[in-house]
C-alpha cells in the first residue's frame, strides 16, 4: 500500500505548534477530528496516548509512528505531522523527532496498516526526502515529494482490496 493513497492534504500539518510530545500529538489529533476523519475526539486521544504509554513510537532517524486502534474512525487514515525544531519523544535513537506519522485504524492488525507501515520505512529512510518535507510548508507540495519518491520505488506492495 502507498502512503499517497491515505495521506491527503487536509492530513498534512507542516508546522506543528506544539513544542511537547502530547502537544503535537494532541494537535494532530484534533486535526483529525476537524477534518471529519475522526467522530471521537476522546476516544482517539485514548487509543494514541494510550498505545504512547506502552512503549514510544518514535522508531528513530527523526521519526515517530504514533498509532491507535478506535471505532472512531471508518477505515485505515493517516495523518502528517511535521515539527521544524524536532521534539523531544523517547525515540529509539534518542534523537528529536521531526515526522509524526499518526495511523489510526478501527480493526487491529490490519494487514493494510503493515503494509503502509512498511512503506512509510522504506520511503523515509531517504535522508534527501526527510529534509525537504520537513523544510516544507504546504501540504500539496508534501503529498507531491511522497508520490515522486514512490514513484521512484520498485518493490511497492499493491494495494489490497478493501
Amino acid at each position: 500500500m502507498r502512503l499517497s493513497e491515505v495521506l491527503s492534504e487536509d492530513l498534512i500539518f507542516c508546522n506543528l505548534r506544539g513544542r511537547t510530545k502530547e502537544a503535537a500529538l494532541s494537535e494532530m489529533i484534533k486535526g483529525l477530528c476537524i477534518s471529519g476523519r475522526a467522530g471521537d475526539e476522546i476516544a482517539l486521544r485514548d487509543a494514541v496516548f494510550g498505545r504512547e504509554k506502552l512503549q514510544s513510537t518514535g522508531i528513530g532517524g527523526g521519526i515517530a509512528v504514533p498509532h491507535g486502534v478506535t471505532g472512531t474512525v471508518r477505515s485505515l487514515t493517516c495523518a502528517l505531522g511535521v515539527c521544524r525544531g524536532g521534539l523531544k519523544y523517547g525515540a529509539i535513537d534518542k534523537r528529536p523527532v521531526h515526522l509524526l506519522f499518526m495511523f489510526i485504524n478501527n480493526k487491529a492488525r490490519d494487514v493494510q496498516y503493515l503494509a503502509l507501515l512498511a512503506s512509510v520505512c522504506r520511503l523515509f529512510d531517504n535522508e534527501a526526502l526527510c529534509s525537504k518535507v520537513v523544510e516544507s510548508t504546504d501540504a500539496c507540495h508534501v503529498l507531491e515529494l511522497i508520490r515522486e519518491q514512490e514513484s521512484r520505488e520498485k518493490h511497492f506492495v499493491r494495494s489490497l482490496p478493501a
